[in-house]
């Protein structure tokens, strides 16, 4: 039987309200995994999860007051102890140190130094700032290719937090740079990044549709980095990521079944979710998914002096106990196109209410009063102030009609996504294959475990799209493509609900004509495969250690590692070789498949039996297994029944990593 699907942001909660206009001030929003900190050749190396033991005391301050000394002293020697190992490292020494995930020192040290007001807190704090990644953004220059991408994020917030102690203006432009550049350049179309953990060039986005996207901690760590920014300077602009990386990627992340949530958020076109176990599986991204699902509530509301903020669309119930103040928000958006507001202030006031235009409402917004209009002057993606007495029972509802619209890739406008308001929308393509291994336990999807599957393409003429996607009958939220899904429709429902199936939320969009050479080429394509296939003299399958020994498996400076779970093998400045039959009568061609190059040059020479027969460059698909062909010279196939096919690489250089390894009849087919 099929789950229930049904998730969504509802469930009425308490909130306080952020403070707008200004630095946080909170010191217990420390990320909270554990930690120590330890010698590595004698640099001081901080390790992932140090912020969060040291984090713990802070966050006592929400306890009874009778624990907050002890905690602050348990927190006063932590840091103490800090500060006594960065103490004794050179200046170049501890920038060392910093090469590697630290998690959010900086951060923890400052928000000390917010509760305490010891300056050494502040000083020790300002240890990790790390010049390598803080010089360019400080110049507003982008040199985060290749970077992995959640180390970065907690540097960004620690420059917040040490803005808002010390008012330094250079550490705001170096937070603010990194935030426009990770969430209006870098990230998917549902508010999440990296591709394997890293940042990639962003002329090449199309090709990172891969099964490790978007980590889940990195968009923990970009919603506040997102509160740091709004209370500096509120704006809708800051609200619309904050809201697209909730609804679509925190949202999504946790299983509505078990209540399990993942590492990746995979857009890998025909991909699906894969989950933690309880027992098994505890990443990095449990821990802060631990919070994520209670943390709905905290930004819904932002207040200044005499305005507040209403940010999200979420039911809830606001305290504000300086004014007196209670406002209730009812909704079941975004099942409903709107919300309603009642206030109850414990007298009448002076308050502007500043309710969100949320940049996707293109339609326009609708407010009222007590039911009565009320004249609209913001634009989409701005707030709508409603500056007047309030009274107790007032009443404002907000309609804000939703409508859909397409999102391309940054390098592709043939890559594009579908959108219903806020909600990216995806495909459903089925659950062949998905058993509870597969769906439980990996960090990853294991692509290569499960069937192949042939994700639909988009395919009408340009401009037509849109009009092409109907209400589906009786699904609230779906959607169906009607005659332009190739090579077949599919339904559309949002993201979050695609839970425990294979989905797409990028899809390949084509003219008639180019769908028609398309099919032609994929077709010329799957017959050569099959030809190669049923020509094979020999296979070395990477993934099966009998078949690697069975074929005389040798080899120095290798390593394997999974790919879509799937093993490949490569080699960093060393070699590895198998045996593999021939036919001692006839030209025969050397076929192996590899993994595309996601960065770094890899480069290597292939050798058959000592003699060089091709040097290879890896091409740039990070994403995908290719295949490479090259003729073995005939007379070193001539007369004999095996040859040995070796992978080598200079020092210091990459080869491809390697999936299968065949032999085939050079009348197969050959480079």
């Amino acid at each position: 039987m099929r789950r229930d699907r049904r998730r969504s942001l509802q469930g009425p909660g308490r909130h306080g309200g952020g403070r707008a206009g200004e630095g946080p001030g909170r010191a217990g929003e420390a990320r909270q995994p554990r930690l120590s900190l330890g010698l590595s050749r004698g640099v001081l190396r901080p390790r992932g999860d140090a912020p969060a033991r040291l984090g713990e005391p802070v966050h006592a301050q929400l306890h009874p007051a009778r624990l907050l000394a002890q905690a602050l002293e348990v927190l006063r020697k932590q840091a103490g102890w800090v500060k006594l190992r960065m103490d004794r490292l050179t200046d170049d020494q501890r920038q060392a140190a910093l090469e590697t995930e630290f998690g959010g020192m900086t951060e923890v040290l400052a928000n000390l130094y917010a509760v305490t007001g010891e300056a050494e807190h502040l000083r020790t704090a300002r240890y990790f700032d790390h010049r390598a990644v803080f010089d360019p953004l400080a110049r507003g220059e982008d040199r985060l290719d290749g970077l992995h991408a959640n180390t970065q994020i907690p540097k960004a917030i620690g420059a917040a937090r040490e803005y808002e102690m010390t008012g330094e203006t250079r550490y705001r432009d170096i937070a603010s740079f990194f935030w426009e550049r990770v969430a209006k350049h870098r990230s998917y179309v549902i508010g999440g990044h990296s591709d394997d953990e890293s940042f990639f060039p962003v002329e090449r986005f199309s090709q990172h549709l891969g099964a490790a996207s978007t980590e889940t901690c990195n968009t923990y760590n970009m919603l506040k980095l997102t509160r740091h920014l709004f209370a500096w300077a509120p704006s809708a602009e800051l609200m619309d990521f904050y809201e697209r990386a909730l609804v679509n990627h925190i949202l999504a992340s946790q299983d509505p079944a078990t209540g399990m949530v993942l590492y990746y958020c995979p857009l890998k076109p025909g991909a699906f979710k894969t989950y933690a176990k309880p027992d098994a599986s505890f990443w990095c991204c449990v821990g802060t998914g631990m919070e994520n699902h209670a943390k709905y509530a905290d930004t819904i509301y932002f207040r200044g002096d005499d305005s507040l903020y209403v940010n999200l669309f979420i039911p809830s119930e606001l305290t504000w106990k300086e004014k007196g103040l209670v406002v209730r928000q009812e909704t079941s958006f975004p099942e409903e196109e709107g919300t309603r507001l009642t206030l109850q202030p414990a007298a009448p006031m002076r308050l502007a209410l500043k309710v969100r235009y949320p940049s996707w409402a293109r339609s326009g917004i609708n407010v009222t009063v007590n039911g009565r209009s009320e004249p609209v002057t913001a634009a989409p993606g701005s707030y709508v102030t409603i500056d007047r007495e309030w009274k107790k029972g007032d009443i404002v509802a907000v309609r804000l009609p939703m409508s859909l619209r397409e999102e391309a890739m940054p390098d592709d406008p043939k890559t594009v996504a579908l959108l219903y308001g806020p909600l990216v929308l995806a495909g459903e393509l089925g659950r062949d294959g998905l058993s509870e291994a597969v769906r439980y336990g990996p960090s990853a999807p294991p692509m290569r475990r499960v069937p192949p599957l042939e994700v639909p393409a988009l395919v009408t003429d340009a401009g037509k799209l849109l009009a092409s996607v109907k209400p589906a009958p009786g699904g609230a939220l779906s959607f169906r493509t009607e005659g332009v899904g190739q090579p077949r429709d599919v339904t559309l429902i949002p993201f979050y609900k695609a839970a425990d199936e294979r989905y797409t939320v990028y899809w390949k969009l084509y003219t008639p004509a180019e769908w028609a050479r398309q099919r032609t080429e994929h077709e010329a394509a799957e017959k050569r495969r099959r030809t190669i296939a049923d020509a094979t003299v020999d296979l070395v399958n990477v993934d099966d250690p009998a078949s690697e020994s069975g074929h005389g498996y040798r080899g120095e400076g290798t390593e394997q590692w999974s790919f879509e779970g799937r093993k490949v093998r490569e080699t960093r400045g060393g070699w590895f070789s198998y045996d593999l039959k021939v036919r001692p009568d006839r030209p025969m061609s050397l076929v192996f498949t590899y993994k595309g190059a996601e960065g770094r040059a890899r480069r290597f020479d292939v050798l058959v039996d000592g003699e060089k027969v091709a040097t290879k460059t890896v091409e740039y698909h990070p994403t995908e297994l290719l295949d490479a062909e090259y003729a073995i010279p005939e007379p070193l196939t001539r007369g004999k029944e095996h040859v040995t096919v070796r992978f080598q690489t200079a020092p210091d250089v990459s080869s491809a990593s390697i999936s299968e390894v065949r032999v085939v009849p050079t009348t197969a087919g050959s480079q």
